[in-house]
């Protein structure tokens, strides 16, 4: 896959003087604060993830993960349930969202067979919100986000089958 410019304004990615004067005003309005800006912008990615054509189950995983609320054994624990924190499909390390999805080996086995094995190469361990961001960046290209987001819907329903089915 080949590096290109995406401008993270639009859903398209293509870069617009009219969007880029909105956000000169945006910014003029706002005092000159950046933080204002990529807040809209950020909200522009919702409003993509949102609008995007997938399952509403699937944008609301999206969400979860975001916010990190899916029920890990992580977010468990931390909530005083009594568990385990192995990773409770291949048992090797604690069951965080950053293992489940870039470092299990089912995980990398699922990303490697995709072609997405991309995703999590180069971020170092416990850098969960780096991955976050670049999944982020997927909704400016949505082919590739609506590549992802399944997979990733995969991996923890995959997950989910060997806790909750044994299998």
């Amino acid at each position: 896959m080949e590096d290109k410019l995406i401008w993270h304004g639009t859903s398209d990615g293509v870069f617009s003087v009219k969007l880029a004067y909105h956000f000169a005003i945006l910014l003029d309005q706002q005092g000159g604060h950046w933080k204002s800006v990529a807040s809209w912008m950020y909200r522009a990615s919702w409003i993509q993830l949102w609008n995007a054509n997938i399952p509403p189950k699937m944008k609301m995983f999206v969400w979860q993960i975001f916010n990190r609320i899916l029920p890990t054994t992580e977010a468990l624990i931390e909530k005083k349930v009594s568990v385990l924190p192995q990773c409770l499909v291949c048992w090797a390390e604690s069951d965080t969202m950053e293992y489940l999805f870039l470092h299990c080996p089912v995980a990398r086995a699922l990303l490697d067979h995709s072609g997405l094995d991309h995703l999590g190469q180069g971020l170092p361990r416990h850098t969960f919100p780096l991955f976050l961001k670049k999944l982020m960046l997927l909704l400016a290209q949505p082919n590739l986000f609506l590549a992802v987001v399944p997979l990733l819907w995969r991996i923890w329903r995959s997950r989910n089958w060997v806790v909750f089915e044994g299998k």
